[in-house]
């Protein structure tokens, strides 16, 4: 397989759903095994998301409707994450912009943010972001405390 910009491990989708179309962006996460990866869901490529996700296993064994649109989130943490799927069944989550782990998506335990705040404040999630010298992530934390 070859890939535009990033990595392509492999794409083993379970014998019933089909690989996701090449053109959406897939990552290795940082906290997960070799070889499981990730599709990030991309607002201009929308309807080809949408078309690979409504056949991966997860969509169709489950009824629950996962917004995948962070446009649409009103929390400031959103923009230190990217809702994505995994390949091989199509199970959402999130992939931190800062670390590069993989987390469950906050729809599936309606959970909300906390889970990605929690995520954010965890060593291992803040090293990273000082390294990059990412210094913005402080308001957020001020904002949740507030709240």
């Amino acid at each position: 397989m070859s890939s535009s910009s990033s990595v392509i491990l492999s794409d083993s989708p379970s014998p019933t759903h089909p690989s996701p179309p090449q053109s959406l962006q897939r990552v290795q996460p940082s906290n997960k095994p070799r070889g499981e990866l990730y599709v990030i869901y991309n607002s201009d490529q929308a309807k080809e998301w949408s078309d690979w996700f409504q056949l991966t296993k997860w969509q169709l064994d489950n009824t629950k409707t996962i917004e995948w649109s962070p446009e649409k989130k009103r929390s400031e943490t959103w923009k230190y994450v990217k809702p994505c799927a995994r390949v091989q069944d199509g199970l959402p989550a999130i992939h931190c912009r800062r670390c590069g782990d993989v987390l469950a998506h906050p729809s599936l335990k309606n959970t909300g943010t906390s889970t990605i705040v929690h995520h954010l404040k965890t060593s291992r999630c803040s090293k990273e972001a000082s390294r990059q010298g990412n210094k913005d992530i402080q308001v957020i934390f001020q904002k949740v405390s507030v709240s």
